[in-house]
């Protein structure tokens, strides 16, 4: 069964901090912001969630820390 894109982008983001372009580039998604767009909209739900959390210094996603 193929990993949803939730699945694949907290997958991507074990290891390391990435920004939205490498990471859309790890998980094959293109990175291109339009309204509707699935990518941005589960990157904002996984931040609401508090699972992931952007980093404005670094320009990078990363797995919320507990």
């Amino acid at each position: 069964m193929a990993k949803s894109l939730r699945d694949r982008i907290l997958e991507a983001l074990k290891k390391e901090g990435l920004t939205a372009l490498e990471l859309s580039e790890r998980i094959g998604v293109e990175p291109v912001f339009k309204m509707g767009d699935d990518y941005y909209f589960t990157l904002s739900r996984l931040e609401e969630e508090g699972l992931i959390e952007y980093d404005s210094a670094t320009g990078k996603w990363h797995l919320k820390r507990r």
